[in-house]
């Protein structure tokens, strides 16, 4: 009897083993494939943030032409039309 109780230690702890071995191999092919991930969000992450600053300055300018626009009283004249030739 003693010894079924130590096969069946030997056994799970066999198994323990084997499981953190599996993990430990896993955990390694998993990390490489964060760590390019998390590079990729970075980046998309600073082109969103270039294109947010473009947009944000292309309003303030649209804005800043409106203000002005409204604050002058003088509206604008449509061009002269040159004479066309009389027939």
């Amino acid at each position: 009897m003693p010894g079924a109780v130590l096969s069946v230690m030997l056994m799970l702890s066999g198994f323990v083993l084997l499981a953190l071995v599996s993990a430990a191999l896993a955990s390694l092919f998993v990390r490489e494939d964060v760590e390019p991930f998390e590079t990729r969000e970075r980046a998309v992450d600073q082109e969103i943030l270039e294109r947010l600053r473009i947009l944000t300055e292309r309003i303030a300018a649209l804005e800043h032409q409106v203000a002005t626009a409204s604050a002058d009283p003088t509206p604008e004249q449509p061009p002269e039309t040159e004479p066309g030739p009389s027939t």
